[in-house]
């Protein structure tokens, strides 16, 4: 068997089962004082995530912007950031210089330190990244929270791999976070409701199952 025969949800829920300690959520959580440390981690290859006509400072901020977003995923701020990479030895120089640069870009802009990392030689430019972030303990948003009669909203953030974070709000709730956020320059739009059933759309009037359709890693159209 091979990982394109699992592809790569299975492949972590078989992680889940070993560890036993694998989180559901955006980030893990403990608690410090008053808020909650939060970390997590992503990483892009220049095959898949950096295509030719996409300049590396643009993709360096996108890098650390996609880790950032898991922090915020959560009702948290990005504090920390370290970064590893693995290169080929004929890997350009200003190309690496300049994927840190927009690195530095957004990590300024989100009031972010970078505090380390590591560099090896690899078949690709591998870039792994770590942020860690901290939130209140009475604004933390986790998935369990999800429940029946809520509603489904987005945030237009333009950054991240999630460009629109999606979450969910008690109705009691809604209208004085909406104007709060508004208050803050983010623009936020109600696009649904929770309920228990199968997940639909509501299109032209009609109720439609809403299918998976997204990229998955580790499937055998990635093999391409």
């Amino acid at each position: 068997m091979n990982l394109f025969d699992l592809g790569e949800r299975k492949i972590i829920e078989e992680l889940k089962k070993l560890y036993g300690t694998i989180v559901d959520d955006d980030s893990y959580y403990f608690a410090e004082g008053k808020d909650y440390i939060l970390i997590t981690t992503d990483v892009i290859t220049k095959k898949t995530h950096i295509p030719d006509d996409v300049s590396p400072e643009l993709a360096g901020y996108f890098f650390a912007s996609l880790n950032f977003s898991d922090i915020a995923a959560m009702g948290g701020r990005p504090k920390y950031f370290l970064t590893s990479y693995s290169m080929r030895i004929d890997t350009d120089f200003d190309f690496f210089m300049e994927f840190n640069r927009g690195i530095k870009k957004c990590i300024k802009k989100y009031k972010t330190k970078m505090v380390g990392g590591d560099t090896k030689e690899g078949d690709d430019f591998t870039a792994t990244g770590i942020a860690v972030g901290k939130v209140n303990r009475n604004y933390i948003l986790l998935r369990k929270n999800f429940k029946e009669d809520q509603v489904v909203a987005v945030i237009s953030l333009n950054f991240g791999g999630d460009y629109e974070l999606l979450f969910s709000v008690d109705r009691s709730k809604w209208q004085n976070l909406k104007e709060k956020m508004e208050k803050n320059n983010f623009k936020v739009s109600e696009i649904g409701e929770t309920w228990k059933g199968e997940n639909i759309l509501v299109k032209e009037g009609k109720e439609v199952k809403i299918k998976y359709h997204g990229y998955e890693h580790f499937t055998r159209s990635t093999l391409l």
